[in-house]
């Protein structure tokens, strides 16, 4: 999904919580909770966004947020009541008629409810067990569209669920409730395929997710499965939005800085696929609802001075993403560990001493081939770790190649191609990890275009400017004289975006700034010889000097007529389809049992050290800024960090 334009109302209602929002009759309708406890009931034009009905139910008074679901060509308005935590319910059909209210009732067993000796008595006398009981809840009732003309109904009081099944003009309790385990206080709840999916807030803030048969009380994910770390839902009473729309299951929800963010689950996959920022909201008041209507994105929150708010949002296209869950990209296995020396914040440590420098005047470590970590063969994969962990590692340059395919933007090396690494599912990522980490400047260098136009460019550079736009660096006007890292930190323009692409559109030449020279010999790097590669950086360093920004490749190339088994990777290269390369070489080293006999892992392995210890000498030592290398080690990236800790001795 891209978010294209987006339009904001105040409609003038204030409300204390959040708001029930559906689609119904080509009228959005509202239903909120005011400040005075009112229940109210308002129509929005879709098309024009304007306020068409507002009703004001004086002697419904609710202590929750109402929900809101449609039913039998009928609007179903529930809300829990001031006085006793009871469940009411009403309906409003298609002439704007209401019925009448009533309280929501189980069938309870007399022992389970306190009753006067003289009640009991007369229930012996009437040989009653069970009794209609007001069904009372903690929680907004929850409304889930199940299909097939049903409405599931969700309540929780004393941490227990009750469930009740709405079909034609009936209400009855489901008993046992198949989903118990499902009770939690700010948990979303859609129906997909025959399984219930949940979201929902834990005490530290985090979002988590699972999925339940509609017929079983097991889950299918044993555990609850983390979906961000870095953004945290804020410690509202109220639940996140979920909707589905083409098999895909939206999520919205506020977070503790009050913006808003949409993440997209392919429940197929069991992969979150993308993550995206609404644009210009950071006043949310309550967590947000969520209508999904063709191409349209419909939000409603209150925002400052608990006025409502409702947002439309275009959706120019929602493409087929394959790509990781951003849980993956994000959350190491295991128990988290934290980096020695605290390499995710260690631009922050050094603070004092880089503030006043440049970036040309300090070591940066950087990946070569940064996205190639997802591919199996080992002449294509340049590196181990995720970007997110990369980044955590204390990587802050990153060389990025991309694709310009149907399904997006994906990473290639060469003729292989990364489906499952896109702009759109590492895009986010950076984003993360810049708001969570306010001292830390990090480089985007995207070069090697492959198959792009010039609106295909410009439609690359809008995704990335949506994504990261209040924190992109502005281009300088003199490359050699560039901004301090006080300057960028203080103006919070901590990301610069370099691309080698020849013709960057005037509305975004601000932002983009000129390809930083990355010097490559072929020749050299071919040879599969360190000290000739060693020879080749030493006269650069001299030559290049800190003067601007530049990049020293300390990498091995494979060379590509190699062969597998007797088999040229060219030759294999001739007869594959572009999209299946990287498998076709992949499948050819496994079929011989082994890989090749060199491969750029070897070759890191042999490369790598060597570097480190020309990184130290006084020979390159204040003559360069930026280095990459392949399979980055620890090691390299500590003796960047110790070289910039003596900045100045």
């Amino acid at each position: 999904m891209e978010l294209k334009s987006t339009i904001s109302i105040n409609t003038n209602w204030l409300t204390k919580s959040k708001v029930a929002l559906v689609l119904w009759n080509n009228k959005l309708w509202m239903a909120h909770q005011g400040t005075d406890s009112k229940l109210y009931l308002g129509a929005i034009n879709p098309d024009t966004l304007k306020v068409e009905l507002l009703e004001v139910k004086e002697d419904w008074k609710t202590n929750h947020a109402p929900a809101l679901e449609v039913h039998d060509n009928k609007l179903y308005l529930f809300h829990v009541g001031i006085e006793q935590p009871y469940v009411w319910v009403a309906t409003f059909d298609c002439e704007r008629k209401w019925s009448n209210l009533k309280t929501l009732t189980k069938r309870t067993r007399i022992e389970e409810i306190p009753r006067t000796s003289a009640q009991r008595h007369e229930d012996r006398k009437r040989g009653r067990t069970e009794v209609n009981r007001e069904v009372e809840t903690l929680i907004t009732p929850i409304l889930v569209n199940c299909g097939h003309g049903e409405i599931m109904v969700f309540t929780a009081h004393s941490d227990t669920l009750d469930q009740f099944l709405i079909y034609g003009d009936n209400i009855s309790e489901v008993i046992p409730p198949p989903i118990q385990k499902l009770f939690s206080r700010t948990a979303a709840i859609v129906s997909y395929n025959g399984q219930y999916y949940r979201v929902f807030r834990k005490d530290d803030g985090s979002l988590v997710w699972d999925c339940h048969r509609m017929v079983e009380s097991s889950a299918i994910n044993s555990q609850p499965v983390p979906l961000l770390r870095g953004i945290k839902m804020a410690s509202d009473t109220d639940a996140p939005a979920l909707a589905v729309y083409k098999d895909r299951i939206y999520l919205a929800f506020r977070t503790t800085n009050n913006s808003i963010y949409i993440v997209i689950l392919d429940p197929k996959l069991n992969k979150f696929t993308q993550l995206m920022e609404i644009p210009n909201i950071n006043d949310a008041q309550t967590q947000p609802s969520l209508v999904i209507d063709n191409d349209r994105v419909f939000l409603a929150y209150a925002g400052k001075n608990n006025e409502i708010r409702c947002l439309l949002i275009s959706r120019v296209s929602a493409r087929v993403i394959q790509s990781s869950p951003i849980v993956e990209q994000i959350k190491p296995s295991g128990v988290e560990k934290k980096e020695p020396n605290d390499r995710r914040n260690w631009m922050e440590n050094l603070y004092p001493i880089i503030q006043n420098r440049c970036l040309n005047e300090i070591i940066i470590p950087g990946t070569h081939d940064s996205g190639c970590y997802q591919f199996h063969s080992v002449s294509i994969k340049t590196q181990s770790k995720p970007i997110y962990q990369q980044l955590e590692a204390g990587v802050r340059y990153f060389d990025l190649r991309f694709a310009c395919l149907e399904v997006g933007y994906c990473i290639h090396h060469g003729l292989a191609l990364s489906l499952e690494t896109t702009l759109t599912s590492i895009i986010g990522l950076f984003k993360i990890f810049l708001e969570t980490h306010p001292k830390e400047i990090v480089i985007l260098h995207i070069t090697h275009y492959q198959n792009f136009n010039k609106n295909d460019y410009e439609k690359f550079l809008s995704e990335i400017c949506y994504s990261l736009g209040s924190f992109m660096a502005k281009r300088p006007v003199d490359s050699n004289n560039l901004p301090t890292i006080k300057e960028m930190v203080d103006a919070n323009q901590r990301v610069i975006i370099s691309s080698d692409y020849k013709d960057t559109p005037n509305k975004y030449k601000h932002l983009i700034w000129d390809d930083i020279e990355s010097p490559y010999n072929e020749e050299v790097y071919m040879t599969g010889n360190p000290d000739n590669i060693v020879n080749y950086l030493s006269k650069l360093v001299e030559e290049k000097g800190r003067e601007k920004l530049w990049v020293l490749q300390g990498v091995m190339t494979l060379d590509h007529v190699r062969t597998i088994s007797g088999v040229l990777i060219d030759d294999l290269i001739a007869v594959s389809a572009p999209l299946n390369i990287a498998a076709t070489i992949a499948g050819a080293e496994e079929s011989i049992g082994g890989a090749l006999d060199v491969s750029i892992k070897n070759y890191a392995e042999r490369i790598n050290p060597i570097i480190a210890t020309n990184l130290l000498s006084n020979a390159w030592r204040g003559k360069y800024n930026i280095f990459i290398s392949d399979f980055i080690s620890s090691n390299l990236i500590e003796t960047a960090i110790r070289i910039n800790e003596h900045l100045g001795n």
